[in-house]
C-alpha cells in the first residue's frame, strides 16, 4: 500500500496523524486542487460551446490555436469560419476570452506595481480594507475631504476593492458600442485621453488596454485630473511606471483640478479624443454642472465622453441640460439599460449606470 493510503486508512479509524502525516495530506490536497483549477482552465472554451452550441471540431482547434495569437478579434472569426450560423457562438468565446485578457494584464500591472502584493494585501488587511470602505462611504455621498486621501492605508485599500473594477468596468460598456458604426471608429481615432478625477489611474488603465485590445493601438497621451492628485501622485507614479514599462512612447501624468474653480484654465483640455468621468458626477454632485459646460465647448469636434456612476439620477440631470441631444446619435446608454428604451428614464440599473457621449463633428 502506497502512504496515501495508508494515511486515508487511519483517517477511517480515527487515529491521530503525526505532523509528517498532515504536511503530506495538506501537500496531496493542494496538487489535487491546483490540478482541478488547471483542467477549469483548460476546457474553458470547450464548456462555453457546449452549453451555446455545436461548432465543427476542426474549427475548435483552429479558434485554440488563434487565441494565442496576436490578431484582433474579428480576423480570428473571419478566419476560424464562415457560416454565420457557428460566428456568433466564437465571437462570445473570443470575447471571454479577450476579457480574461484583459483581467490577466490589470493583475500583472497591480502586482508589478505593489511588488508581490503584500504591501496591498497582506498586510494589515483588515485594517486597510476598513479604512478603504470608509473612504468609499464618504466619496459615495460627496462629503470626503482632503485630510482622508492623506491616509496611505485609505489609498491602498481603495485600490485593493476598486482598481480592477473600475478599469474592467470601462471594457466591458464600451466594447458593446462596436454596434454603433461611426461611434466604434470615433473610438478607434482616439490618442489622447483623459480621466477627470481619476484617482491613482484606474480608468486610464482600463481605456489603454482596451483600445490595445480591440484596436490595435496604444494611445500616445493618458493624463488624470484630480483635486487629491498630490496625496494620490505616489500610487499613481506605481501604477504608471508598472503601465508603461512595455509602452515607452505613452506620456502618462496627474494634474491638479479643482472642479467647482472657475478660473480652471481650460485650453489644455483641447488636445483630448476621449473624456473619462468615472464616479465624479456623484462625488462633485451640485459642483460639476457649470464645469462640464466649459468643458464641453472647450473639446474638439470628435471628442468622446464616458461617464459611469452607481445610479443614474445624475446622468439624467446631465441629459436634461442639453435637451438637443439625441439618443442613439449623440449619446449612448451602454449599461443594462442599452436594449430597453422604456427602462432608460429610470433610476436603477442592474450594476453601474454607463453613459457615452459624443460630440459629433
Amino acid at each position: 500500500m502506497d502512504d496515501v493510503s495508508i494515511i486515508a486508512g487511519r483517517q477511517n479509524q480515527n487515529v491521530p496523524l503525526s505532523s509528517s502525516e498532515r504536511a503530506q495530506r495538506k501537500l496531496q490536497k493542494k496538487k489535487e486542487k491546483e490540478r482541478k483549477r488547471l483542467k477549469r482552465k483548460h476546457n474553458y472554451s470547450m464548456n462555453i460551446l457546449k452549453q451555446k452550441g455545436k461548432v465543427k471540431k476542426e474549427n475548435i482547434e483552429k479558434l485554440k490555436r488563434f487565441c494565442s495569437e496576436s490578431v484582433t478579434e474579428k480576423a480570428i472569426v473571419e478566419r476560424v469560419t464562415s457560416k454565420t450560423g457557428q460566428k456568433d457562438i466564437i465571437e462570445n468565446v473570443l470575447k471571454d476570452n479577450l476579457r480574461q485578457k484583459m483581467l490577466d494584464s490589470l493583475s500583472i500591472i497591480v502586482k508589478d506595481a505593489f511588488g508581490d502584493n503584500k504591501t496591498l494585501y497582506l498586510k494589515n488587511r483588515r485594517a486597510r480594507v476598513c479604512a478603504g470602505r470608509s473612504l468609499l462611504k464618504h466619496m459615495s455621498k460627496g462629503t470626503q475631504t482632503k485630510d482622508m486621501f492623506k491616509n496611505e492605508e485609505e489609498l491602498k485599500g481603495y485600490i485593493k476593492q476598486k482598481f480592477t473594477k473600475r478599469a474592467i468596468l470601462f471594457f466591458d460598456t464600451v466594447r458593446k458600442c462596436e454596434i454603433y458604426n461611426e461611434l466604434w471608429v470615433q473610438l478607434g481615432k482616439v490618442r489622447a485621453l483623459c480621466s477627470i478625477g481619476g484617482g491613482p489611474g484606474n480608468d486610464l488603465a482600463g481605456s489603454i488596454l482596451m483600445l490595445e485590445k480591440y484596436f490595435n493601438f496604444t494611445p500616445m497621451v493618458a493624463s488624470s485630473f484630480d483635486w487629491a492628485c498630490e496625496n494620490w501622485s505616489s500610487m499613481f507614479s506605481r501604477i504608471r511606471n508598472s503601465l508603461c514599462k512595455s509602452r515607452a512612447n505613452i506620456k502618462m501624468k496627474n494634474f491638479f483640478l479643482e472642479i467647482s474653480d472657475e478660473k480652471t484654465d481650460m485650453v489644455k483640455f483641447k488636445e483630448f479624443d476621449l473624456f473619462i468621468f468615472s464616479y465624479i458626477l456623484t462625488e462633485t454632485r451640485n459642483k460639476w454642472h457649470h464645469f462640464f459646460r466649459r468643458i464641453w465647448v472647450t473639446a474638439k469636434p470628435g471628442a468622446i465622453f464616458y461617464f459611469a456612476e452607481p445610479c443614474p439620477w445624475q446622468l439624467h440631470i446631465l441629459l436634461s441640460l442639453f435637451p438637443h441631444w439625441r439618443a442613439c446619435a449623440d449619446y449612448f446608454w451602454i449599461d443594462s439599460s442599452m436594449d430597453f428604451a422604456e427602462s432608460q428614464r429610470l433610476n436603477t440599473r442592474q450594476g453601474p449606470a454607463v453613459l457615452l457621449v459624443w460630440k459629433r463633428g
